[in-house]
């Protein structure tokens, strides 16, 4: 048993909580692999799992739907839930190429001589900012 690790192991070495890890074992995404002394122990494939789920979160994947990757029976099924992500992706993807040609994330086009930053909040643009920005660029020498 030397190569179980407590849970405070297992947290640091995936840099979660461990009320984290607690979580996911609530919401049957990990389980303890052993109990020593009533103290939970996981073996490195329990902080692969870990890690996994670190990753599909990163790229957007709700728990459920990351509990149903890993709960998945078949290939098909996971694969559907990948399309699904995939399919909002391509969304938000076709909407932020949108942004810059409408000027707004709602579709509508801006007055003449707004525009918004990068934040998303709205910036007038003096006239004296027009008429420097029209201006041609020196050449280089």
């Amino acid at each position: 048993m030397a190569d179980l690790m407590t849970i405070g192991e297992v947290a640091h070495r995936a840099h979660v909580a461990t009320s984290t890890i607690r979580y996911y074992e609530r919401r049957g995404l990990l389980s303890a692999d052993a109990r020593q002394s009533g103290q939970r122990r996981y073996r490195i494939e329990t902080l692969r799992r870990l890690v996994f789920i670190g990753m599909m979160q990163d790229i957007g994947l709700t728990l459920d739907e990351v509990y149903g990757i890993l709960h998945a029976a078949t290939a098909a099924e996971w694969k559907a839930i990948a399309g699904q992500r995939l399919a909002a992706l391509d969304d938000q993807i076709a909407q932020r190429a949108r942004d810059p040609v409408t000027g707004r994330r709602d579709g509508t086009l801006l007055p003449v001589g707004a525009s918004y930053g990068a934040r998303g909040h709205r910036a007038e643009c003096r006239p004296e900012q027009r008429r420097l920005a029209r201006r041609p660029a020196a050449p280089i020498r």
